[in-house]
């Protein structure tokens, strides 16, 4: 203590018995020590996370303090402490480079001293710090803690920052017995990623945040943002629009959330609303009463939107080797493939079935790829569900939270198809995803399983991409087809890379892919009879083959109805020969034209006429006259001879006259009469000026066009030998007859 002077006068009776110069004397106390000394830690650390559990309650006890002072020694007299906080930089340099100008807490400042009474000592709490009851205590029921030291709320944020400096200066009170005045700090550990407590969420869950470790009080609200290195909350009044608590703020990865339940029971429930947002590290961020800003860090787990897997139709297995994903987590990570995560319903039976996987040490293996080849090819969506105690992901409505895109690589399926034996066979119209012109089809009683022939295991069709089609060739069956239903197969070569498999699309095993079905039917006439696949053809030409699987010879109407017209057509051209030519002999053998009777040989009008019996069925080919002989007429200017022939030319003039002209066509100069004779025509004019009845066609010509329909139709018919010779002579009877 200072030293203190006592002024004494002395008074004497009577007076003057006292010199007036010694009435007056000083008296000094000098300190002799006994009023102790105050012992002050110049630094104290204490780290952050362990504020909460050491932090002071309803019952303050000395055990809920960050800085101790002590008075040690003797203690005599009265010695009072006053705490301020300082700027670090000015007081404590030393913890400057420590301090944030950011500070994560709250402070009450000291109203009152703290007081040693005279004789006490020990030590005292010069800075304390308050738990989260105690905060909400004071703010909601006007609880006051003591105010003879500082108040410190440490809010453990979770945010990854340099340890922050508290710097106070210490003085002592007027009055005070023990002398002591300095600066001291407490630096706080920051506590790294888990301040606020372990939180985490997953993709496709709800996700409800345990706020009860970390500085957040009830009534307040809050957002969630991502976190950013060296970026704080977003400004409340900005994220919620302006002060707008009631904001849905899920948009921008920034989702927002109202606390629930009691201060040791403290959860904010986010829902569905963070299914779509990437994965990694969100920052948790209070509004309202008592601190605002980031309070505790929130990991948010499952993979990443952009992943990417695909797999060929063809494929033996499908896989997915790279994962994108935050915290993996092997055995209950689990994929989908589907049309729409929010429209399960949408998914394909194929892959239902085997289009999911769960995450193993080596990625993700499809369950059932031959399921899946049931689907079709496209673009699809990859869908996630993380297993728990109580969510197996074993239905469709689990998987949420998209997790990437998924490509089925493979050609549309195609039609039912029909082709020939002997003829070429081409698919057409071939499309599809991500087509190359690398890959092949094959032809296989069953897609993967060879046909047991060497030529028919090696013989595929390449994709011409530029037209979209395989082209087979002709399809044969002495090279082993056979008329049945084959598999049409396709296959994708691939190199191994990416996680898929090494194929070459060089045996069947390779061909896995079903895109259609191809029917090899018989050719033209033929029939598999038996229903082994080997063609026979039908006895009869007008015979096709038909029944439920086209292994009967049936009676085809169209067959019918062209043999019918070549029956016509051959009777025509055996009637055209028969009723146009006759074969005499007159010493040698004669072929000429069909005689025709005269009824009547006359002159009119200086015109000889010759009426025949019947149609004449000569035609008149511009003003050519047709050469020929009469015979039997008794006129000897008109009869031929065999020794002897005469040679007139006629034109006709109707169906039943002909006039008798000069070789120039000019009426001839005699006169004759006669009611018999027959008119001859040679061959050779036969063919030129002859015709069928109502036919202005020349016999020849006619004879070319039915003899030329009756080969075309005969071609087509391909009849028997047997066959071709009953038409044959059932036309000339009909003929005959």
């Amino acid at each position: 203590e200072p030293d203190k002077v006592i002024k004494l006068r002395l008074v004497a009776e009577p007076p003057e018995a006292l010199d007036e110069s010694l009435a007056t004397l000083d008296v000094w106390i000098r300190d002799d020590g006994d009023a102790g000394r105050f012992l002050v830690p110049h630094m104290t650390w204490v780290s952050e996370t362990s504020l909460e559990s050491e932090a002071i309650s309803y019952n303050i006890s000395n055990e809920s303090c960050a800085t101790w002072i002590s008075r040690d020694g003797l203690s005599s007299g009265i010695a009072g402490l006053q705490v301020e906080l300082q700027n670090c930089a000015v007081a404590i340099p030393e913890v400057r480079d420590h301090a944030t100008y950011v500070k994560d807490f709250l402070y009450n400042e000291q109203s009152e001293p703290l007081i040693w009474e005279d004789g006490e000592s020990g030590r005292k709490c010069a800075v304390a710090l308050l738990t989260q009851e105690a905060v909400e205590a004071i703010i909601f029921q006007g609880f006051i803690p003591p105010t003879d030291r500082i108040w410190i709320w440490i809010n453990a944020d979770g945010k990854l920052e340099r340890d922050e400096g508290l710097c106070f200066g210490l003085t002592v009170t007027n009055g005070s017995a023990a002398v002591q005045e300095q600066n001291f700090a407490v630096l706080l550990y920051d506590s790294g990623l888990d301040g606020g407590g372990r939180i985490r969420c997953v993709r496709g869950l709800d996700c409800v945040m345990d706020m009860s470790n970390s500085s957040a009080l009830m009534y307040q609200y809050g957002f969630v943002q991502p976190s950013v290195e060296g970026a704080n909350c977003l400004p409340c009044d900005e994220a919620y629009g302006y002060g707008d608590s009631s904001a849905n703020l899920s948009s921008d990865m920034i989702s927002s959330f109202n606390l629930t339940g009691s201060a040791t029971n403290l959860l904010a429930n986010l829902g569905m609303s963070l299914k779509e947002f990437t994965p990694g590290t969100y920052s948790v961020c209070l509004c309202g009463i008592g601190i605002n800003g980031q309070v505790a860090t929130m990991t948010l787990s499952g993979p990443r939107l952009r992943n990417t897997g695909f797999c060929a139709m063809s494929w033996p297995h499908c896989a997915l080797e790279y994962w994108d994903a935050v915290n993996p987590a092997i055995g209950h990570d689990h994929l989908q493939i589907m049309t729409d995560c929010d429209r399960p319903d949408l998914t394909p039976e194929g892959f239902r079935l085997g289009g999911n996987t769960v995450l193993a040490l080596t990625g993700f293996a499809m369950r059932n790829t031959s399921e899946m080849r049931t689907a079709e090819n496209g673009i699809y969506v990859l869908c996630y569900c993380y297993e728990t105690a109580t969510q197996k992901c074993d239905q469709l409505e689990q998987f949420k939270a998209g997790a990437g895109t998924f490509i089925y690589i493979g050609p549309n399926r195609l039609p039912p198809m029909t082709s020939m034996l002997g003829q070429s066979f081409q698919v057409s119209n071939v499309f599809g995803t991500r087509l190359t012109d690398e890959d092949k089809v094959m032809l296989l009683p069953q897609c993967g399983v060879p046909h047991g022939q060497p030529f028919l295991d090696s013989l595929n069709a390449t994709f011409d991409f530029n037209n979209s089609r395989f082209n087979f060739g002709i399809l044969r069956e002495e090279d082993g087809f056979l008329a049945m239903d084959y598999q049409l197969c396709w296959c994708q070569p691939a190199d191994g890379r990416f996680g898929g498999p090494v194929i070459a699309c060089d045996e069947p095993q390779h061909f896995l892919a079903h895109i259609g079905t191809v029917r090899l039917i018989c050719s033209f006439r033929y029939v598999d009879l038996d229903g082994h696949g080997h063609c026979r053809q039908c006895p009869l030409m007008i015979q096709t083959a038909g029944g439920p699987r086209g292994e009967e010879c049936v009676i085809a109407v169209d067959l019918f109805v062209m043999a019918f017209s070549w029956l016509t057509l051959m009777t025509l051209f055996f009637l055209a020969i028969f009723s146009s030519f006759r074969c005499s002999r007159h010493g040698v053998m004669k072929l000429h034209g069909m005689p025709r009777k005269v009824e009547d040989i006359c002159n009119e009008r200086d015109h000889l006429l010759i009426t025949t019996c019947g149609f004449h069925n000569l035609i008149k080919l511009k003003r050519h006259p047709i050469p020929v002989f009469l015979q039997g007429t008794g006129h000897f200017l008109l009869d031929s001879k065999p020794e002897k022939p005469i040679q007139l030319y006629v034109m006709p003039v109707n169906e039943l006259i002909l006039e008798v002209v000069d070789k120039d066509g000019k009426p001839v100069s005699f006169q004759a009469d006669s009611s018999m004779g027959q008119v001859e025509v040679p061959f050779f004019r036969t063919l030129i000026h002859s015709a069928l009845p109502d036919c202005s066609l020349p016999l020849l010509l006619q004879l070319i066009l039915l003899l030329g329909g009756s080969v075309a139709l005969g071609i087509y018919l391909l009849p028997s030998p047997q066959e071709l010779a009953i038409y044959v002579l059932l036309a000339i009877v009909l003929v005959l007859l």
